[in-house]
């Protein structure tokens, strides 16, 4: 019963397990709280002292209420996809078999539900905590699956003896009895499936690609997570109007590492390096919210990421040129962060991208899986050039689009009207910028702005406007407080902020400045994106989480082009993003950089990457053989060597292959003997002994070979399920005179092997004797 006990155990354990990673795969801890108290309950329920399971009517009604419900949440709500709602089909499934009466089949139906949950929380969930627990699930799901034999074996033996038994006799299950030999032959036997399924998981993982660059998921199927929508961090637009965002999790969202003159450069004590994503031109005065122009997809321009990059724009001559790699842990968005502005991509995880010279954003030409590694270059310090460079790019496009859809570019997307222009209160807010520009004696018109874009003076340069933008960002950090905390009002709220509250988030500091200089007839836009500050020093990179989205503005500066402006004050930026040391910080480096690795390594590996692994292991190979002071390269010397001095003639390879042949069949002579004498050993039952105490009994026991040998060559064959002494009261019964020499020479086996008896003169006189009465008596049969 310990054994059966066990099985029962394992069983509830890998469900739980199956809920668990479940659970967590979808980041849902109100599921996982009300499955994983049910799970434990039915455990007291009905494997307890006074359990009872529920009756089967029951379990069936729940099952059906569990189908229905899932049907209608997916036909008729549309709030989960199919990846969930098969997930948690099948968690009610097993809490509901827990909680009835379990027969094998019960147990089997336990153990692929709970084989599919596992399956589901895969297509969720790709990090190394999940890898883990995976690991661990199928080393528990192998021990079950073994233990569930034994089971399946007690419970035929019990219903066999239940149905030859008398009535009203009461028959006990029998006992599940393993010796020594028997557990080290299961634990050997699981160590060996064990073994052949991680060979062959890695045959398959190398041979058959988890992504390729050009995958897509199946058309129509909804996979994405499930509170995608949820979480907090970077967004492709700006809701002023609802509360503001929260401090997000810290779940890392990419990594970054950035090189100059081929050298890294980061710490934690630098300055942080900003990812930009979106670029939101387009402020709406009724929904409060910034988005991107709709006319700017128009300008979407397709570009191939083959090996060897691809050139968007010249770099400054003799100016520093950073070289950044990105690798984004989840691509279930298609935004592409970069810094600006890049003159070149590359990217050996994606086929195409699709980059707007207009508003600089790159994105993923279609949908990708797994990670997203990438690299490109950015001017430390960009020129004019570069967005010049953009333009050339944007003008045939735009001038073909013209020509075919004269109805495709709306007034305001025009590379004139582009990010210009205010409309909410536009004039209190100029006059907010002009109050504070005026102590600096610039040269302003007093002018009103209507609501189309105003063109600036010509008297204000650029350096004149860079001065500007840089007079009101500091004026922001200086007399407006930065809180996430949204004051209560009325109207506008970015009005508001400006000429109000004076406090806000990030959001309203881009906002507000951007408006501001709008209002002067300025170019000017919001970019919201990632602010990276966390240095990992193990891996030598930034590791950039949900919590680092920030928002910022850019403007155009004319003779410099679009250059980035912060208003939020940088002290409580660094105070809210950056992450406290302590003595804690060196494991948490470790193990993110253990799960960069698995996702970069084994989440990404896709045919390019097998391919290049591949082509890294030939030109090692290749190398190695070359180099004389290593073994690999000795050899192939010798051996060249060795071709190039002997000269071999028709006698040689005549030796050679006689050689060959001997060797050949010495070494089939030693497989044969091997199998011969594993063969002895099992019919002696010597194999789980000592190599001492099998040589010696084998010399003892050898006439009991003899005998069988004797049998074989007359057509009697112990099979190897039969004990010896079933074997000789088999041919016993058959042939009495004939084989009594047998039973007798097997009572002779069982005191040499297990009675430890020695074999004197006596002994062995009346071995010889039962011998020829066998051959005899087999003879005269024959």
């Amino acid at each position: 019963m310990g054994l059966i006990y066990l099985f029962r155990r394992l069983v509830f354990i890998q469900v739980l397990l199956g809920i668990l990673a479940f659970c967590m795969a979808e980041q849902n801890p109100e599921m996982l709280l009300i499955s994983g108290a049910l799970v434990a309950l039915s455990w007291y329920v009905v494997e307890g002292p006074t359990g009872k399971p529920l009756p089967q009517s029951v379990i069936m009604t729940g099952a059906v209420i569990a189908v229905a419900w899932v049907m209608l949440d997916i036909f008729y709500f549309h709030n989960t996809n199919l990846i969930i709602a098969i997930g948690h089909l099948t968690m009610w499934l097993q809490v509901l078999q827990l909680y009835g009466e379990k027969r094998n089949r019960d147990y089997a139906l336990l153990l692929v539900l709970s084989l599919l949950q596992m399956v589901g929380a895969s297509v969720l969930s790709y990090s190394v905590v999940f890898g883990v627990m995976l690991g661990v699930y199928g080393v528990l799901a192998l021990g079950t699956v073994l233990l569930f034999q034994i089971k399946g074996t007690s419970d035929r033996i019990l219903e066999a003896r239940q149905s030859q038994a008398p009535q009203g006799v009461e028959v006990q299950r029998p006992k599940v009895v393993v010796g020594r030999g028997h557990r080290w032959h299961l634990r050997g036997m699981a160590l060996a499936i064990g073994l052949a399924c991680m060979a062959t998981a890695l045959v398959v993982f190398v041979l058959m690609p988890r992504t390729s660059r050009f995958s897509t998921p199946l058309e129509g199927a909804d996979m994405s997570h499930s509170i995608a929508g949820r979480q907090v961090g970077f967004s492709r637009e700006i809701d002023l109007g609802v509360p503001a965002p929260l401090a997000g999790s810290k779940e890392p969202m990419l990594n970054l590492s950035v090189r100059l003159h081929d050298a890294d450069i980061g710490s934690s004590d630098g300055q942080p390096w900003r990812l930009r994503g979106a670029a939101l031109d387009t402020y709406n005065p009724v929904s409060h919210v910034w988005s991107r122009g709709p006319g700017l997809a128009w300008y979407d321009m397709p570009i191939d990421l083959p090996t060897g990059g691809k050139r968007l724009a010249p770099e400054p001559a003799g100016g520093p040129v950073i070289e950044a790699d990105i690798t984004l842990r989840t691509s279930s968005q298609r935004t592409l962060f970069t810094l600006l502005p890049m003159t070149w991509v590359e990217s050996p995880t994606l086929g195409s991208a699709l980059f707007n010279p207009r508003d600089g954003t790159l994105q993923a030409a279609g949908a990708t899986t797994g990670a997203v590694v990438y690299r490109l270059r950015s001017p430390l310090t960009p020129d004019a050039d570069v967005f010049e460079a953009y333009q050339r790019l944007l003008r045939p496009t735009e001038a073909a689009m013209r020509r075919q859809r004269p109805e495709a570019a709306p007034p305001h997307q025009t590379e004139e009207n582009y990010a210009r222009g205010w409309s909410v209160q536009a004039a209190q807010i100029r006059k907010l910028a002009l109050d504070i520009l005026k102590p600096h004696g610039l040269p302003l018109l007093d002018t009103e702005i209507s609501n189309q874009a105003a063109a600036v003076p010509e008297a204000l340069d650029g350096d004149t406007q860079a001065r500007i933008a840089q007079i009101l960002t500091d004026y922001l950090h200086d007399h407006y407080r930065y809180t996430l905390t949204n004051p209560v009002s009325t109207g506008d709220p970015l009005a508001n902020f400006l000429l109000t509250t004076r406090q806000g988030h990030c959001e309203l500091f881009a906002s507000g400045l951007v408006a501001m200089v709008r209002t002067l007839g300025m170019k000017a836009r919001v970019i919201t994106g990632y602010v990276a500050h966390d240095y990992n020093s193990v891996g030598g990179y930034y590791v950039v989480r949900q919590s680092d989205a920030h928002a910022w503005a850019e403007i155009d500066i004319p003779g410099q082009g679009w250059r980035t402006f912060d208003p939020t004050p940088p002290a409580e930026l660094l105070a809210e993003h950056q992450r406290g040391g302590s003595y804690l910080t060196w494991f948490r480096q470790v193990y993110e950089h253990i799960e960069f690795a698995w996702l970069s390594k084994v989440i990404a590996f896709d045919k390019e990457t097998r391919d290049a692994m591949l082509d890294g292991v030939r030109t090692q190979f290749r190398k190695s053989s070359k180099d004389q002071d290593t073994m690999l390269g000795w050899v192939a010397a010798y051996l060249r060597q060795l071709i190039d001095n002997w000269k071999f003639d028709a006698l040689s390879y005549t030796i050679m292959a006689v050689i060959v042949l001997a060797i050949a069949v010495g070494i089939v002579s030693l497989i044969r003997i091997a199998i011969v004498r594993r063969r002895r050993l099992v019919a002696l039952q010597l194999t789980r002994l000592p190599a001492r105490q099998r040589r010696a009994l084998s010399k003892r026991l050898r006439f009991y070979l003899v005998m069988l040998d004797m049998l074989e060559r007359h057509g009697h064959h112990r099979p190897s399920w039969q004990t010896p002494a079933g074997f000789a009261k088999e041919l016993a019964e058959a042939q009495p005179l004939s084989f009594e020499p047998v039973v007798a020479l097997t009572d002779h086996f069982y005191e040499v092997r297990f009675g430890h008896r020695d074999i004197d003169e006596t002994r062995r006189k009346m071995i010889r004797a039962h011998l020829s009465r066998l051959q005899d008596a087999l003879a005269h049969r024959a």
